[in-house]
């Protein structure tokens, strides 16, 4: 897995997931944006979820102390808004949904303005 937690492109085994971000960063605030997939359509029901940035060589899937928030869905225009988590640092948002590949992004407390743009995973398949 390849991860560049602070640029604009993330790739995993799955295929590829596209991040932008934009829009102002506050103090504390929810974080909001919306969800496309790669033809610019709004992907709506992604899952979205903000979890703590892993301490370095942690996994993130058995991380004890990475959800910070319960997940939400991406409405019919595909955006999100996940409340204020009430805690500063570096935060994760993770996008899933089943018809594309995962994205993550980190962002901070109140950063308004997101883009996330999924990509389709490969696929496997077998004879």
């Amino acid at each position: 897995m390849f991860r560049l937690w602070d640029g604009l492109v993330l790739a995993t085994c799955m295929g590829v997931a596209f991040i932008a971000c934009s829009g102002g960063t506050g103090a504390e605030g929810p974080i909001t944006g919306t969800v496309f997939d790669s033809d610019g359509n709004p992907a709506v029901g992604t899952v979205m979820s903000l979890d703590r940035r892993p301490i370095e060589g942690e996994n993130r899937a058995y991380s004890s102390r990475s959800r910070l928030s319960e997940a939400v869905f991406a409405g019919f225009n595909g955006t999100f808004s996940i409340p204020d988590p009430g805690e500063a640092g570096p935060l994760v948002l993770k996008a899933s949904h089943m018809d594309f590949a995962e994205a993550y992004l980190e962002v901070q407390r109140g950063q308004t303005g997101i883009e996330v743009i999924l990509e389709k995973g490969w696929t496997l398949t077998a004879k």
